[in-house]
Protein backbone atom coordinates (compact mmCIF):
# COMPACT_ATOMS: atom_id res chain seq x y z
CA UNK A 1 0.00 0.00 0.00
CA UNK A 2 2.84 2.34 0.75
CA UNK A 3 3.85 2.45 -3.16
CA UNK A 4 0.45 3.54 -4.17
CA UNK A 5 0.56 6.04 -1.51
CA UNK A 6 3.98 7.24 -2.98
CA UNK A 7 2.98 7.30 -6.27
CA UNK A 8 0.15 9.28 -5.79
CA UNK A 9 2.04 11.78 -3.63
CA UNK A 10 4.86 11.82 -7.04
CA UNK A 11 2.03 11.83 -9.36
CA UNK A 12 0.32 14.96 -7.34
CA UNK A 13 3.28 16.86 -7.27
CA UNK A 14 4.10 16.64 -10.69
CA UNK A 15 0.20 17.71 -11.25
CA UNK A 16 1.09 20.74 -9.29
CA UNK A 17 4.36 21.76 -10.65
CA UNK A 18 2.96 21.50 -14.65
CA UNK A 19 -0.12 23.84 -12.99
CA UNK A 20 2.65 26.34 -11.38
CA UNK A 21 4.81 26.46 -14.57
CA UNK A 22 3.72 28.56 -17.96
CA UNK A 23 6.73 26.17 -19.55
CA UNK A 24 5.48 22.89 -18.36
CA UNK A 25 1.46 24.00 -18.59
CA UNK A 26 2.16 24.74 -22.25
CA UNK A 27 4.55 21.63 -22.85
CA UNK A 28 1.48 19.76 -21.26
CA UNK A 29 -1.33 21.15 -23.90
CA UNK A 30 0.52 20.26 -26.71
CA UNK A 31 1.18 16.84 -25.56
CA UNK A 32 -2.33 16.88 -24.83
CA UNK A 33 -3.09 18.03 -28.79
CA UNK A 34 -0.94 15.45 -30.40
CA UNK A 35 -1.98 12.62 -28.51
CA UNK A 36 -5.60 13.64 -29.54
CA UNK A 37 -3.88 13.93 -33.41
CA UNK A 38 -2.21 10.58 -32.66
CA UNK A 39 -5.25 8.71 -31.57
CA UNK A 40 -7.19 10.50 -35.01
CA UNK A 41 -4.68 9.13 -37.09
CA UNK A 42 -4.92 5.81 -35.34
CA UNK A 43 -8.60 5.22 -35.45
CA UNK A 44 -8.12 6.23 -39.74
CA UNK A 45 -5.76 4.10 -40.18
CA UNK A 46 -8.01 1.04 -38.34
CA UNK A 47 -10.65 2.06 -40.80
CA UNK A 48 -8.84 2.44 -43.60
CA UNK A 49 -7.70 -1.42 -42.97
CA UNK A 50 -11.12 -2.30 -42.64
CA UNK A 51 -11.68 -0.86 -46.03
CA UNK A 52 -8.95 -2.26 -47.67
CA UNK A 53 -9.89 -5.85 -46.47
CA UNK A 54 -13.34 -5.91 -47.32
CA UNK A 55 -12.58 -4.73 -50.83
CA UNK A 56 -9.70 -6.95 -51.05
CA UNK A 57 -12.53 -9.93 -49.77
CA UNK A 58 -15.24 -8.62 -52.46
CA UNK A 59 -12.52 -8.70 -54.92
CA UNK A 60 -11.38 -12.51 -54.49
CA UNK A 61 -15.16 -13.42 -54.09
CA UNK A 62 -15.07 -11.72 -57.92
CA UNK A 63 -12.14 -14.01 -59.03
CA UNK A 64 -13.95 -16.98 -57.74
CA UNK A 65 -17.05 -16.40 -59.76
CA UNK A 66 -14.67 -15.76 -62.59
CA UNK A 67 -12.83 -18.86 -62.56
CA UNK A 68 -16.27 -20.62 -62.07
CA UNK A 69 -17.57 -19.12 -65.18
CA UNK A 70 -14.71 -20.11 -67.35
Amino acid sequence: MSNTKETDDRFRWIEEMIANSPYLSSLDAIGKRNAAVLNSIAESALRFDEIVSRAMDKHGDLSDERRRDD
